[in-house]
């Protein structure tokens, strides 16, 4: 079961939240967002969901992209996730305002919440990972670099809310870490695996962090 992984991201003032598995917005930030703008509690989500337009959209949304409703809408109270279409459909009920702040968030924003969504975790657990083991069981070297990032970024808590430069660190280690598989600079041993990668993520967090202090 996959762990709800929640970037934050600060807007004009305002704090929307995206889920990074499915890319949905949460609507309890959404719905803050909307109240900090126009300050009408008669637009608030539940009764968006009410109207029969609305209604009319979902069934139009699910039938055109062919997915499904939990895609559209899912998870109850600070969970509660929709789809960014949906999105864009409550914004434009809200005010012209709050709608225009809704899809400048996104043209900023989108292309990096794609960048972050994980694919390059993916691509290093399913594609690259065997290429320096071979073995039947990879869950070891998984389980150990997760641990390693979580200690050098200090989330020994959990993953379960992190800001953007933190999500955008794993990405970044996960991504050199692959170019230096494709480099040919990996061990040439089965039992330096962890070890090395360790030193690969404690360097590129490092270099991570120099970037930064530098912009």
């Amino acid at each position: 079961m996959k762990t709800v992984q929640k970037l934050e991201i600060e807007f004009k003032g305002l704090i929307l939240s995206q889920d990074m598995h499915t890319k949905m917005l949460y609507v309890k930030e959404l719905e803050a967002s909307m109240l900090k703008v126009i300050g009408d509690i008669n637009k608030s989500f539940n009764i968006f969901m009410t109207r029969k337009d609305t209604k009319d959209f979902i069934n139009v949304l699910k039938k055109e992209d062919n997915i499904s409703e939990n895609e559209v809408i899912s998870g109850r109270g600070k969970t509660k996730r929709v789809h960014h279409f949906l999105a864009f459909k409550y914004a434009t009920w809200v005010s012209k305002e709050f709608e225009l702040i809704v899809y400048k968030f996104f043209v900023k924003y989108y292309p990096v919440i794609r960048e972050l969504g994980g694919d390059k975790y993916n691509d290093f657990r399913f594609k690259y990972l065997p290429k320096i083991y071979d073995g039947e069981n990879t869950r070891w070297i998984i389980i150990n670099m997760n641990l390693d990032i979580n200690r050098i970024l200090k989330k020994n808590n959990g993953w379960n809310k992190q800001n953007k430069f933190e999500y955008n660190s794993r990405e970044y280690i996960y991504s050199h870490i692959i170019v230096d598989i494709k480099r040919n600079l990996k061990p040439k041993t089965r039992q330096n695996i962890s070890n090395w990668l360790k030193e690969r993520i404690i360097y590129h967090f490092r270099t991570l962090e120099i970037i930064n202090e530098s912009k």
